[in-house]
């Protein structure tokens, strides 16, 4: 009997969760690509896109600001931010997540860093 594959393959209809912060809400202005055709391409697979709601706080209260461009900026990604899911988030609560992704090549979770929220 010869040994089995035990190597985890992506699954391709599931939806590769990826939470985006206001930098990357940013990247379309200063770049001018499509942050989210650009990032399928790169990933090479279904990707559901994710907003939480501290970082839509913090775009909100950029777009009020003082700073004319910063505001400009920050209304455009509020715009953009439509696009994703927007997941609840209490500003008060401390948390330590790790954010993983699957490996395009092995299907292997792979540590992409860790956020404090």
């Amino acid at each position: 009997m010869e040994p089995q594959d035990v190597t985890a393959q992506p699954k391709t209809t599931e939806a590769l969760k990826v939470i985006l912060d206001s930098n990357a809400l940013f990247v379309p202005l200063e770049f001018k690509i499509d942050i989210f055709e650009e990032l399928r391409r790169l990933i090479n697979r279904n990707v559901e896109f994710v907003l939480l709601s501290v970082v839509k706080h913090e775009l909100e209260v950029l777009a009020k600001g003082n700073k004319t461009k910063l505001r400009r900026h920050a209304n455009f990604a509020l715009q953009i931010a439509e696009k994703c899911r927007l997941i609840a988030v209490e500003p008060g609560a401390r948390k330590l997540t790790t954010l993983f992704y699957e490996s395009p090549k092995t299907g292997a979770p792979q540590c992409l860093r860790m956020i404090e929220f």
